[in-house]
């Protein structure tokens, strides 16, 4: 994740007159309220969502019973939308930090996704429109300032923003952070055995998202097996050369702390003993 000033930024300088004064009594109002615009990119910063075609059918089983679960409490995580056959799973913490940055910030999202989905994601943050205030910017914006929830007016680009470029922060995972530079990893027993594309598969993708290497076949380059069972093959040659293997919830932790995580803390437990 990486925050920037909008220096940076291509905002246009050939706005119309009309929306030019707007921006100005916008901004204006900032400076009386003593905010700054901050930014917040959608995906992997604020959420992360997977579709139904990237998840095998084990997983996908798990992902509905938590999902279940997960609707009895007053703020839930875990959100599944088959209309647009997606899984989409919040930070931790998110409410409570974008509640204590709206108090700081006027808050806008931004993501490279389509209208549908930023509207969605809109409804999952901020249910009440308390927070954005219909100020969302996404890739796929057409003529139609509205979405059917008329709260939800959107910015066709960073041009929405209002404001100068010194009033605006950005909140994103452009830095494309490598925290996990140096390690190559093998799964062992993640995959279903009927899923073939592994590359698509969420846990592959987040780990070369965040650096790694990843890779069907055991090789000497090989640092880290991500496993959910001992015993396996993999497993027990890297065990035997004093490389790490791992619980999948090292992966997931080295991507929410933007560092890698210490293996120590994610162990292959054994299975409990017979009775």
């Amino acid at each position: 994740m990486s925050v920037n000033p909008t220096s940076s930024l291509p905002l246009s300088t050939n706005l119309p007159d009309k929306e030019r004064a707007r921006m100005i009594v916008e901004q204006n109002k900032m400076f009386s309220a003593q905010k700054l615009s901050l930014v917040l990119d959608l995906d992997h910063t604020l959420l992360n969502s997977a579709k139904f075609i990237e998840v095998d059918r084990v997983h996908d089983e798990i992902l509905k019973k938590k999902e279940e679960q997960d609707r009895l409490k007053p703020r839930r995580h875990l959100f599944r939308f088959p209309h647009m056959g997606m899984w989409t799973k919040l930070r931790p913490g998110i409410w409570n930090f974008l509640e204590r940055a709206s108090k700081l910030y006027e808050l806008h999202i931004c993501t490279m996704g389509n209208k549908v989905y930023a509207t969605e994601m809109a409804r999952v943050l901020d249910p009440s429109g308390s927070l954005f205030a219909g100020r969302v910017i996404s890739k796929g914006d057409d003529g139609d300032p509205f979405d059917r929830d008329k709260r939800l007016q959107k910015s066709k680009d960073l041009d929405g923003v209002l404001g100068m470029e010194s009033t605006v922060v950005i909140i994103d995972d452009s830095a494309k952070a490598k925290i996990l530079k140096g390690c190559k990893v093998v799964f062992s027993r993640i995959f279903h055995v009927g899923f073939t594309n592994h590359h698509l598969h969420p846990l592959w993708q987040t780990a070369e998202k965040f650096g790694a290497i990843c890779s069907n076949q055991i090789d000497d380059e090989v640092t880290h097996v991500v496993a959910i069972s001992l015993g396996t093959d993999k497993v027990n040659w890297v065990m035997s050369t004093g490389r790490y293997v791992v619980h999948p919830g090292w992966l997931e932790a080295s991507t929410l702390l933007y560092r890698r995580a210490n293996e120590r803390d994610f162990p292959i437990m054994p299975p409990p003993p017979s009775s």
